[in-house]
Formats: structure tokens, sequence, C-alpha cells
């Protein structure tokens, strides 16, 4: 079986980027590249096999008060090449 190679928007490419780096938040995220929803970005490089985890950590805003917010980490390659494999077989049910 052929690999499929997806092209990755630029701010997909920046959240990699940023994440190989170390774990970011949703917060650091947002600083960081200049966008408003980087949660949806990590969906779609979820979908697409890579193994980024989320844990939910709290921080204090810029009132002071402690919110909720995920944190990001590019985890094992394992887990990716299992979603990778649901990923191929739902397009090749598509088809």
């Amino acid at each position: 079986m052929s690999k499929v190679i997806v092209p990755l928007s630029p701010q997909c490419a920046a959240i990699l980027s940023e994440l190989r780096q170390g774990p970011r938040t949703t917060r650091e995220l947002q600083r960081a590249i200049g966008m408003t929803c980087p949660s949806v970005r990590i969906h779609e490089l979820r979908a697409i096999g890579h193994p980024i985890e989320t844990t939910m950590v709290q921080v204090k805003n810029r009132h002071g008060d402690h919110c909720t917010v995920a944190r990001y980490s590019l985890g094992r390659r394992r887990v990716a090449r299992q979603r990778q494999r649901r990923v191929t077989s739902k397009i090749k049910r598509r088809a």
C-alpha cells in the first residue's frame, strides 16, 4: 500500500513546529502563531495521523482568575500509526 502524503496548511505546520519544541498551551499557541482557535488545527493534525496528546491544566488569566486550558504535546508514533490506519480505511470505504 502506498502512502498518501497530505499537504499541511501553514497554520498546521506552525503548530507542529511549536510542538516539536515542547508542550504548549492553547494560549501559548494563540500568541506564538496568531490564531484564535488552535484546537481546530490540532483536530486536523490528529485526523491525518499526528500523535498529539492533550492535558487539561489550570492557569491564571489576565485578571488573576483560574481558568482551564489545554496543553498539547507530541505523543508516541505508535498511536499515530493506529490512527493513520483508521483514516486510510475510512478513505478506502468512501472510494
